[in-house]
């Protein structure tokens, strides 16, 4: 079988020349932030809590003021996921890819593969629709943005003002910190959590898909293996789906472009967008899963611990391809532009 090879970012441009939401300049996005944004928590101990931990773990490199404490696996996760340049395909383009490279693998029907896109392309659609109309109602800056600027003159004398930060970004669009619009809400961390509630609801069931890996557009040659984990609150068990959901949430803060609660309030609303449309049935029991009993699993987000290694399955394979068997499953692998590959 023909391996589903991820598109590399120069073969996907050739033919990709729209303009994109997430690097185009956005005169409506107010960057006078002395003027448009004061923090409304009272004290201020959120404020300094959220924007200090993206300081310490978004920065791209330690400054003379800021001390990067992510580790190796935290700052691959945030350019696995990052699929911020202008002629990628965005952050809906790689779970859709692998919706789609595990309908063909599973022989769907034209019938079941139209409910199961409806059902995950509506859940999408709208969990984007949500992130975008919350960043421009609530209009809360991005963390360079604070860290750069605003801490300067915050009032807060916990908050460091450091001028020489950069966010991960700034790795693969030089001179950008952050898309140009608003941090609160992600729209990553609300695609793919609407992304993993349907994927869990037509797939979660089948052992076939217990584990996948996958590649990246921006991390071009390098391989994530998903295999589920184990919810720290709960001690259950949770899919490969929602464990990639989960590691491209805390992406964007490993990335320097969101805040902790940008990414995890983001994640539970997209979660809660794709369990509706599920729990509602709207297109119908999942043809593919008749024994599906109308929720899909539910998983806690806490801001807090975004920040610390708490999966301990996560795995970049990079490092173990020599010990990997290619079996009659595999689907397909391509160390140059990727591939995903199933076992």
């Amino acid at each position: 079988m023909d391996p589903f090879v991820v598109p590399s970012i120069a073969s996907f441009s050739a033919t990709n020349n729209q303009s994109h939401l997430t690097t185009g300049n956005d005169p409506n996005y107010p960057v006078d932030l002395q003027i448009n944004y004061r923090p409304n928590d009272g004290d201020g101990s959120r404020y300094v809590e959220e924007y200090e931990l993206s300081r310490i773990f978004g920065a791209r490199y330690s400054t003379p003021l800021t001390q990067n404490i992510k580790n190796q696996d935290q700052a691959q996760t945030g350019a696995f996921y990052s699929q911020d340049e202008n002629d990628s395909w965005q952050p809906w383009g790689l779970p859709n890819y692998i919706a789609a490279a595990i309908a063909l693998k599973s022989g769907n029907s034209l019938k079941e593969n139209a409910q199961f896109f409806a059902s995950l392309h509506s859940s999408i659609t709208d969990a984007t629709t949500m992130a975008w109309y919350s960043k421009y109602r609530e209009l809360i800056p991005k963390p360079s943005q604070v860290i750069t600027d605003y801490a300067d003159n915050d009032g807060f004398d916990q908050t460091v003002y450091d001028p020489a930060w950069k966010s991960g970004l700034t790795e693969i669009i030089p001179g950008q910190q952050n898309p140009h619009f608003p941090d609160y809400v992600s729209g990553h961390s609300a695609i793919y959590g609407a992304w993993a509630s349907v994927m869990d609801a037509f797939y979660g069931n089948d052992p076939q898909w217990k584990e996948f890996w996958s590649s990246s557009q921006t991390l071009e040659g390098q391989l994530r293996m998903l295999d589920g984990y184990i919810d720290p609150y709960t001690g259950l068990q949770n899919s490969s789906f929602k464990e990639m959901a989960m590691e491209a949430a805390q992406s964007r803060f490993y990335w320097g472009v969101h805040t902790p609660s940008g990414t995890g309030a983001s994640f539970l609303t997209g979660q809660n967008i794709g369990n509706y449309v599920m729990h509602n049935e709207i297109f119908g029991t999942p043809l593919i899963n008749p024994n599906f009993d109308g929720l899909p699993g539910w998983s806690q987000f806490d801001p807090a611990y975004t920040a610390w290694p708490v999966f301990p399955s996560i795995k970049n394979i990079q490092n173990e391809l020599d010990n990997i068997i290619f079996g009659p499953s595999f689907i397909g692998f391509s160390d140059g532009d990727g591939a995903i590959g199933f076992s």
